[in-house]
């Protein structure tokens, strides 16, 4: 267990670290979408060298110091879309005025054939 406690050190280590690099190459860039995974990870590794790892104390500390940070970092990127993080745009109770319009997205597959419900969609939001 102790062997992989600390290939799972390494790695959680790596998946936090990589995204730091400042390039636009695929496997690099990656990392930075599974941030919660990478944190949970982080945490289980954490919990695991303080279980397993039958190093002396001044060893063991600054691993988990370390993965203790790399927590941190990851959950700054998770805060910020969570409640616990301010709302940027601010809603508005003011009514639509005259250089307003209003827009409909949507996304329609090509062997949909059930044209009538998304017609009456459009008729009740009256898009411009």
């Amino acid at each position: 267990m102790r062997i992989f406690t600390l290939i799972l050190c390494t790695v959680v280590l790596l998946t936090t670290a990589l995204p730091l690099i400042n390039t636009t190459t695929w496997w690099i860039r990656i990392f930075d979408f599974p941030r919660i995974q990478i944190a949970a990870m982080t945490l289980v590794t954490l919990l695991m060298v303080y279980a397993f790892l039958d190093f002396k104390w001044q060893y063991k500390v600054p691993i988990m110091l370390i993965l203790a940070v790399a927590i941190v970092y990851q959950a700054q990127f998770i805060t910020v879309y969570t409640p616990l993080y301010k709302t940027q745009a601010k809603k508005s109770n003011t009514p639509r005025g005259d250089n307003s319009f209003t827009l409909m997205v949507s996304n329609v597959r090509m062997d949909n054939e059930d044209k009538t419900s998304f017609y009456n969609l459009v008729k009740k939001i009256n898009p411009d």
